[in-house]
């Protein structure tokens, strides 16, 4: 597991919880979808519009990556892993 830049509560919570997941080959990204109309980060706010076409671009990068991951893994006679993006 490779961790950078994980400070404070929050982020020290995720990293015990990620260090404690199963111990099969997965990868987990976290990111932030986009600019909200509020800069506080304590509730789901609506994204602004340029956030939503950032959220969009952000998807449409992770599905083209692991596209070409997969055919990697195809390619070494691994099998594929799933992958679940959901959309802004």
């Amino acid at each position: 597991m490779e961790v950078r830049n994980a400070t404070g509560y929050l982020a020290s919570r995720i990293v015990f919880y990620l260090m404690n997941l199963h111990t099969q080959r997965r990868t987990i990204y976290f990111a932030r979808a986009g600019r909200s109309k509020s800069v506080a980060y304590k509730s789901d706010e609506p994204l602004t519009p340029e956030g939503d076409e950032y959220a969009q671009r952000l998807a449409d990068t992770l599905k083209s990556f692991r596209k070409e991951e997969r055919a990697e893994d195809i390619a070494q006679g691994d099998k594929p892993r799933l992958l679940t993006v959901h959309p802004p």
